[in-house]
């Protein structure tokens, strides 16, 4: 699932789909791993100026 679930976070961040992104990470139950995506994507839209994607779970 992890493998899987790698591929489809990186795609929807390579799309640029922070939203598709957050959803996936939404199913996840939160590890070592979750953490890392959600804080990767958190700084991702930050630098977007997708504000309401990363203080979902920003620091």
């Amino acid at each position: 699932m992890l493998d899987e679930g790698l591929i489809e976070f990186g795609t929807a961040i390579d799309d640029g789909d922070y939203h598709r992104a957050a959803a996936f990470l939404e199913t996840l139950e939160m590890s070592t791993e979750t953490e890392a995506m959600w804080k990767t994507l958190s700084r991702l839209a930050l630098e977007a100026r997708q504000l309401h994607i990363a203080e979902r779970y920003g620091d």
